[in-house]
């Protein structure tokens, strides 16, 4: 088996970020090798970490995910983005927006009312 994929998480909201950090915990052939809470601090984590693939929230304080997206494209064009983000209008607006950018796929966040059934609803997209 050759190497796992090495993940990045960038997200601003902790109980998500430890929600993605858990699926890709418990998913075959991904490492992961960094959590952010925010733009800025994942943009400066990618650049020491050069992961494989970044799973990328939208809506962010300091820069926000499509800032976020537009920088890897420019500097980094080999790692995939998979944008995870809300599933209003607006949200998809933006993933649209994201997927025009370079992002490889987008991920709706679920709704559940637990940790435990958020990983297990997002296990079966991954």
């Amino acid at each position: 088996m050759g190497k796992p994929l090495r993940a990045v998480i960038v997200e601003d909201t902790a109980t998500f970020r430890k929600v993605l950090s858990m699926v890709i915990e418990e998913t075959k052939g991904i490492e992961l090798v960094g959590e952010f809470p925010n733009g800025r601090s994942g943009l400066d984590g990618i650049r020491k970490l050069e992961p494989d693939v970044v799973l990328l929230d939208v809506e962010m304080p300091e820069m926000n995910g499509i800032e976020v997206l537009k920088t890897i494209k420019r500097d980094y064009e080999e790692i995939g983005v998979i944008i995870v983000s809300g599933a209003d209008q607006r949200q998809a607006d933006i993933t649209v927006k994201a997927l025009e950018l370079g992002a490889i796929d987008f991920i709706p966040k679920p709704a559940e009312k637990s940790v435990m059934e958020n990983v297990e609803v997002l296990k079966r997209k991954i």
